[in-house]
């Protein structure tokens, strides 16, 4: 349940693989705080389902999005939407290349 859990059903503080919960996250369903790889939600994310702040791969919403289904604010790669969009279907600010909308437009369409 809490303070320093290590594997399987962890929930609060430095949690480790399996159904994470808050704090120091690592491995399948993270929820806040240091998310790394499935499903994580909030602050540091990495890999898979990404939401809110420094996302990477696969469906990142939100801050710094980089590659598949991004959107808002530094989208890198595939489904960007709004502020440094660079390639595939970018939509509005700096979109480099495809798709592009808005502001900087296409520098090689």
């Amino acid at each position: 349940m809490g303070v320093a859990n290590t594997g399987v059903v962890n929930i609060g503080v430095a949690n480790t693989s399996v159904a994470n919960t808050g704090v120091v996250n690592i491995g399948v369903a993270n929820t806040s705080v240091a998310n790394t790889s499935v499903v994580n939600i909030g602050v540091a994310n990495t890999g898979v389902v990404n939401i809110g702040v420094a996302n990477t791969s696969v469906a990142n919403i939100g801050v710094v999005n980089i590659g598949v289904a991004n959107t808002g604010v530094v989208n890198i790669g595939v489904a960007n939407t709004s502020v440094a969009n660079t390639g595939v279907i970018n939509i509005g600010v700096a979109n480099i290349s495809v798709a592009n909308t808005g502001v900087c437009g296409s520098i090689t369409k």
